[in-house]
């Protein structure tokens, strides 16, 4: 059985800790990269004036729309947003209502789409009222979302569906906001938990709370958080808060699990004293042991239509991604170039899995193209980066970054590294992040 301190070698190998003292990376010319260009894409003119509340005083659940609004817009990564700071008149001496609106001042701001929204408060009920305007045709444009009277607690969700509904009519896709990004991150009492939050940076919320070490956290086919955890002090294989249900507890490690399509679960074992990976159903029961080699084996990623997976392997010398059928056939090497390549994530769009890997002495995160090795760098000089992980639509990527000094943060991206923002500045030491979807 390995000891804890191998344990905790191979988890700093998965989550890709060790961001400082690593010599250069040793390239191939197996496969070409291409480095992306920022600064490319062209960003929608979106003003979002402030929310016209009346009624009752809104409670802090409802407060606050128009801002929220802003936020979810910018960081989409579809739009200029022209907050109330850039206008050059009183945008709220005009009301809500097309025949209100003065277009002509909109058009000199800069605008080409413009948001309105107001929100009247009655005995604990929000009447609801949003709207897109196209600023040229200075007509309203029809979404999938409609005004409505909520409970005053549930604004917040309203207004992600509003702005999915907007985002979907200028991409064809609706957002990702309202899903959420689990991690991992230190508590002040220097125990390991697992956390998640929600995409707009709001929301924090612990999954774990205990004195002891949390790690690796994926999402179950049923929505729950799985992690792997010390709190029997053997690193093993949870799923769910409090009550968390034990999957795996076997000699050794149980971690880097994967929800699969099926339902199975894709996990890396080392109950015979080496990394394998194998696929277990959701009860934990073993179906099948998928690799037998003489490497470890770990981080697996399902495709999203569950015939293949992904996985990290050092059986040719430094970790490399890989991949193999589902039913464990057809195992071969997929990454080339770089000598330290780990933390997959196979594109929800199935074209790409994105991947950590080492760049000189720091972390870069890169697409890789599962059929002809085709790589694309979407990081570059910005910080160690790691640990990519998808949103449910493949449009966007959230992974760590040291950029701006001091612990890993999260970062939201877009799929192809054009656009890149802080998601939150309220915890920092981040590692593993994985996007619910």
């Amino acid at each position: 059985m390995r000891t804890r301190a191998t344990i905790a070698i191979l988890a700093a190998v998965l989550v890709a800790a060790s961001f400082a003292g690593i010599a250069s990376a040793q390239e191939s010319d197996q496969v070409e990269i291409v480095v992306r260009p920022f600064g490319e894409r062209m960003l929608v003119p979106l003003a979002v004036p402030d929310t016209g509340y009346s009624g009752e005083s809104a409670p802090s659940s409802a407060a606050g729309a128009d801002e929220l609004m802003r936020r979810c817009f910018m960081l989409a990564g579809f739009f200029r947003v022209l907050g109330p700071d850039t206008y050059f008149f009183d945008a709220n001496a005009e009301g809500i209502s097309q025949q209100s609106i003065n277009w002509e001042n909109w058009f000199n701001a800069g605008a080409e789409s413009l948001i309105k929204s107001a929100v009247r408060i009655e005995g604990g009920q929000a009447s609801l009222d949003f709207r897109l305007y196209d600023v040229s045709r200075e007509a309203q444009v029809e979404i999938d979302w409609e005004a409505k009277t909520v409970d005053a607690g549930v604004v917040r969700s309203e207004v992600y569906d509003f702005v999915n509904a907007v985002i979907e009519h200028f991409t064809g896709s609706r957002g990702f906001f309202g899903s959420r990004v689990a991690f991992a991150a230190r508590d002040r009492n220097g125990n390991k938990q697992i956390y998640t939050i929600g995409l707009d940076g709001s929301g924090l919320s612990s999954v774990t709370n205990n004195n002891t070490i949390n790690l690796l956290p994926a999402w179950s086919a049923g929505g729950q958080v799985m992690y792997t955890s010390y709190y029997n002090d053997n690193p093993d294989l949870y799923v769910g808060a409090n009550n968390a249900r034990v999957i795996s507890a076997r000699p050794g490690f149980s971690m880097g699990a994967a929800a699969g399509p099926g339902g199975e679960i894709a996990v890396s074992l080392s109950q015979d004293g080496q990394a394998e990976i194998y696929i277990l159903d959701s009860s934990g029961n073993v179906l099948r042991r998928c690799t037998n080699d003489s490497g470890e084996d770990f981080a697996p990623t399902w495709s999203p239509d569950g015939s293949q997976i992904a996985f990290v392997s050092d059986r040719s010398g430094g970790p490399q991604i890989y991949l193999m059928n589902s039913d464990c056939s057809n195992q071969r090497r997929l990454t080339f170039r770089g000598n330290w390549n780990t933390s997959p994530d196979w594109s929800p769009r199935g074209d790409v899995i994105a991947f950590t890997g080492r760049s000189g002495r720091r972390f870069d995160i890169f697409t890789v193209a599962p059929e002809s090795g085709y790589m694309e760098r979407l990081t570059q000089d910005q910080g160690s980066n790691a640990d990519p992980t998808w949103s449910p639509d493949g449009r966007h990527l959230v992974f760590t970054s040291t950029r701006g000094g001091g612990g890993a943060r999260l970062y939201i991206s877009t799929a192809d590294g054009q656009i890149q923002q802080l998601l939150s500045d309220r915890v920092s030491g981040v590692e593993t992040p994985a996007w619910q979807r």
